[in-house]
């Protein structure tokens, strides 16, 4: 049977080709801001593995900056070592901060609320401290300069030795891992994920094991950091622990805020949002924590669902005004 383009269908694809006919072609008209547009796709994975955690499963952290800094020192690390070339390191960085957030999850999943929240700060701090003590692994305070990424061995293989080379790169990590999180959330996974975050005792009663869910949460969680943080090494050709600080996960949890709980779109929002938003605000510097500080307590009373929820709230609202003109019509 031949299919046929409805006005619905339409409608979802036309900002999708836009989206992919628009976002390659930004690092030739907006030149000056590549690495703030490449900022914005690492950002992106984080908000959505985040999200998938927090908005979805309904764990709060406060520590993701330390997930973060595991994947961005272990591929730095492999790298600079000369143990494996960076599109090896980049995948091990990712696993091995899986596995720590797995064994995270198995303590933290005793207990409840915002306890979860505080032990994933301590989390934050211990990952912090670790790392200024291992001096002779990751520098300490001085940091640790990370090669250039190459695409292949170390003495072959495309080198990333430009901002628009590795935004390009970026930007398909990003796109893989958007789609493998709208794959996760629209299956049972995802749909025992919010039945967790609704309601545990009632989700527990439709079976759904809130051990393993929520340790899949944890674990797939902490992956999409970790990848993000090694592509920020990456990104930065330097890593030192004051990039790593309790300010960043808060930046984390306000971007699932302002774009919206339990949505991929909304994480993008988000990511996009308030990575641009410091360009605009560097000259406030130590002010900048208030600010942000500020936004949250405005989405937090006022677009209590995010951008993501108030755009799908109008929508509603558009479709039961359509809905109405019609019957009065037939009327």
């Amino acid at each position: 049977m031949e299919k046929v383009i409805t006005k619905q269908s339409l409608k979802w694809m036309l900002p999708i080709i836009i989206v992919l006919l628009v976002v390659p072609a930004l690092p030739f008209v907006l030149d000056y801001y590549v690495f703030i547009l490449s900022l914005i796709g690492v950002y992106t994975i984080v908000a959505i593995g985040f999200n998938i955690m927090t908005g979805y499963t309904g764990l709060i952290s406060i520590g993701h900056a330390g997930f973060f800094a595991i994947g961005a020192y272990t591929a730095a690390i492999l790298v600079d070592r000369g143990l494996v070339p960076f599109i090896v390191a980049l995948p091990i960085a990712g696993i091995f901060t899986g596995v720590i957030g797995f064994l995270l999850a198995l303590p933290c999943l005793r207990l409840f609320g915002m306890y979860i929240a505080m032990a994933t700060l301590a989390f934050g701090f211990i990952v912090e401290e670790t790392v200024l003590q291992l001096n002779a692994i990751t520098g300490g305070h001085q940091g640790i300069a990370v090669p250039m990424p190459t695409i292949g061995g170390f003495n072959s293989g495309i080198v990333m030795d430009s901002d628009k080379k590795f935004y390009y790169f970026i930007l398909a990590m990003t796109l893989i891992f958007i789609f493998l999180a709208i794959n996760i959330v629209r299956t049972k996974y995802g749909r025992a994920f919010l039945a967790i975050r609704e309601s545990e005792i009632a989700a527990s009663t439709m079976g759904v094991d809130l051990t393993k869910y929520k340790t899949m949460s944890f674990t797939i969680s902490a992956f999409y950091t970790g990848i993000a943080g090694a592509l920020f090494g990456n990104l930065l050709h330097y890593i030192a622990p004051n990039a790593f600080t309790i300010f960043l996960s808060f930046q984390f949890l306000v971007m699932i805020v302002v774009g919206g709980f339990a949505s991929v779109v909304g994480s993008i929002m988000g990511a996009v949002f308030l990575t641009a938003l410091p360009e605009f605000m560097s000259s406030l510097q130590e002010w900048q924590i208030i600010v942000f500080g500020l936004i949250l307590l405005f989405f937090i009373i006022f677009v209590p669902y995010g951008v993501a929820g108030l755009i799908k709230g109008i929508q509603y609202k558009r479709a039961l005004k359509a809905m109405a003109t019609s019957e009065q019509e037939i009327q």
